[in-house]
């Protein structure tokens, strides 16, 4: 087993196809079949189940790519600590950040870091949520800036502020504040799924579905 065949597993296992993930990888479509080949007699498992289109990972290739993510992950990371024992930041960092956000915060790190480190390409991306947690997990990004509550397996989250919830009322309300009890949840309006705010507003409230 080696890292180039973890790192064909996993492109075959995001673009679901030989073709495209060889394209990605820039080797050929049969070179990539052999390696994956490869990859599975060394560990003796079943990593994907080629005859569905697209093609998908089987129950164990999927704990066990996951795992792999962690390997290609902290090779990345060993890579940027060696940049920085010799404290010659270069190279390219790439952000994700989620468009609430993104006009807010990229002003305040954006030209200050590309000041700093000149030799350093900055990249940013505005995606949403999910794209920005897969695009990590992938490596496509080195990091992506969020809302929580995120519990994503694999993933290390640190916050870096936070913000209070205001809620505005009618002029006829008189109370200076707001219990969680007195709030009718038969009545409460939420966002669609995969929106972060309904995350935050699900988590406050301490709403499970």
């Amino acid at each position: 087993m080696t890292f180039n065949q973890l790192q064909y597993a996993l492109a075959l296992w995001k673009y679901g196809n030989y073709n495209r993930a060889a394209d990605s990888l820039d080797i050929s479509q049969p070179a990539l079949s052999l390696q994956i080949q490869k990859l599975e007699e060394a560990v003796n498992l079943k990593l994907f189940n080629r005859s569905t289109s697209p093609i998908e990972v089987t129950e164990d290739g999927h704990l066990f790519l996951v795992k792999a993510q962690e390997v290609i992950s902290g090779m990345r990371q060993l890579k940027n600590f060696a940049v920085e024992i010799t404290a010659n930041f270069n190279g390219t960092l790439r952000v994700g950040i989620i468009p609430t956000l993104a006009p807010f915060l990229v002003p305040l790190f954006g030209k200050s870091l590309s000041e700093a480190y000149p030799d350093l390409q900055l990249i940013i991306k505005e995606e949403i949520t999910e794209n920005v947690v897969n695009n990590v997990r992938n490596g496509e990004l080195d990091l992506g800036i969020v809302s929580t509550p995120l519990t994503v397996y694999g993933i290390k989250s640190i916050p870096i502020f936070y913000e209070r919830f205001y809620i505005y009322t009618s002029k006829a309300s008189k109370e200076p504040s707001l219990k969680l009890e007195d709030i009718n949840y038969n009545e409460l309006w939420v966002l669609e799924e995969g929106n972060c705010f309904r995350d935050q507003v699900n988590d406050f409230c301490d709403i499970k579905s």
